[in-house]
């Protein structure tokens, strides 16, 4: 089968596997980097980071508004989103 299949660029290979959006606390975008579809706030492209889920509602609207920008959107984008803290009470 695979004698018989294309090979896939590095482009195509990256939409199928994906890869993790960074942005800063102003909402830039740095770039992307490893693995993964998500989004992580970081100082720089190679800082750990932490997950858009978990940022303040001033930095997601930053970095939606940045996302929005991108695809055309006129404005800031507001959004309003609550953030779920797990926690376990071990006995």
């Amino acid at each position: 089968m695979a004698s018989s299949l294309p090979a896939l660029s590095e482009s195509e290979q990256k939409s199928c596997n994906g890869e993790s959006f960074v942005y800063d606390q102003s909402g830039a975008f740095l770039g992307e980097r490893g693995i993964g579809n998500d989004i992580i706030i970081a100082s720089t492209l190679y800082e750990a980071g932490y997950a858009l889920s978990t940022a303040s509602p001033d930095i997601v609207s930053r970095v939606m508004t940045t996302i929005g920008n991108n695809m055309g959107i006129v404005g800031t984008v507001n959004l309003q989103h609550k953030v779920y803290q797990l926690s376990a009470n071990l006995v």
